[in-house]
């Protein structure tokens, strides 16, 4: 059985004091988590004074000798105590706006604004934006990723910061206990994170990122959509009687399930490994509500997966789709889910 994780409570320092802010719970993981390394920059060279450089050190200069010829009504002393100190300024000057800054590289400037602001990156697509076609439209595919997905994934950051957890929650597994934990309607999770408006950005956006995570994993170029291998077949005929009967009522979820959420096949880790058909609202996670279902194949009918092709025709979106799936990654995952239950 997979080591689990837990979360502790870090016991206050000596030194804290009755008015010191409350203690937080810190999630720490049993196995050794993967951090993440830190980004490093590139390392700064110097270059030749900029020409705003230089004219303030020549500006400063020339003030400083003005102010010394004028000071004593006497004959110039050009190597006075004062000019000497004014020609070390103009200097400081020069090196400090300009020493130190190389010329704008457009490609630095690129990879800058790319970098994360936290632990968590937009993954890329596994795929061209136009290769689902004509089942998801390339216009689609790319504003649900690089804007909707995108922004659960800079949110989730911010969230975590907030929470003070960015340094604790920094991969998939750490997110996924800590959504078990706050992801649920009813306010659960406040031993966790007291704030209630961080904990419903964690719920939000934490769930987003996963949820789109394994959304974008499980699709696939119809051309290579094969059906469903032996293990997975199995195991949805267990759970089904057949894919055909499994497909019926995970596309009945789908067209039937009010507003916006999800809908999905899971593993029942804790009844017997079983597969079975859920669903959740807006970007809940289906362990948050009922521990142990771990989630195989999820389907997005948010609006936005499907509202600029087929408008509100979201039962064309939902036949469309199963064209796409990637049988073999939803085994994948299967295989984990049981491999991780043992």
């Amino acid at each position: 059985m997979t080591t689990a994780a837990a979360f502790v409570i870090a016991p206050p320092a000596a030194t804290r004091g009755v008015g010191h802010p409350r203690t937080r719970w810190r999630l720490a993981t049993a196995a050794a988590a993967a951090r993440r390394p830190a980004a490093c920059g590139p390392p700064v060279r110097a270059a030749h004074p900029t020409p705003r450089a230089a004219a303030v050190g020549a500006a400063a200069a020339a003030a400083a000798s003005a102010d010394d010829g004028g000071s004593g009504g006497g004959a110039r002393r050009t190597h006075s105590r004062r000019v000497v100190l004014a020609s070390a300024a103009a200097a400081a000057v020069a090196a400090a706006l300009g020493g130190v800054t190389a010329a704008p590289r457009p490609a630095a400037a690129a990879a800058a604004a790319a970098a994360p602001t936290g632990p968590f990156v937009l993954p890329p697509l596994p795929y061209a934006a136009d290769a689902l076609e004509p089942a998801i439209d390339a216009a689609t595919m790319t504003v649900h990723h690089d804007k909707h997905f995108a922004a659960y994934t800079a949110k989730l950051n911010a969230a975590l910061a907030a929470a003070g957890l960015a340094d604790v929650v920094t991969n998939d597994a750490s997110l996924r206990l800590l959504l078990g934990n706050v992801g649920a309607a009813g306010g659960k999770g406040g031993g966790v994170v007291a704030d209630p408006a961080v904990r419903a950005a964690i719920r939000n956006n934490g769930g987003g990122y996963v949820n789109h995570t394994l959304f974008f994993s499980t699709m696939t170029p119809a051309a290579k959509a094969a059906p469903p291998l032996v293990v997975l077949s199995e195991a949805i005929d267990g759970g089904f009687g057949s894919f055909d009967k499994m497909r019926a009522a995970f596309t009945s979820a789908a067209t039937g399930l009010f507003g916006s959420g999800w809908v999905w096949l899971v593993v029942d880790t804790a009844g017997g490994n079983r597969v079975r058909v859920t669903t959740t609202a807006n970007q809940d996670v289906p362990w948050a509500a009922t521990p142990g279902l771990v989630p195989v194949l999820g389907l997005d009918v948010w609006e936005h997966a499907y509202y600029l092709k087929y408008k509100n025709k979201r039962p064309d979106y939902v036949e469309a789709w199963w064209s796409v799936v990637d049988w073999a990654a939803v085994e994948r995952r299967y295989e984990e889910a049981i491999a991780s239950a043992a």
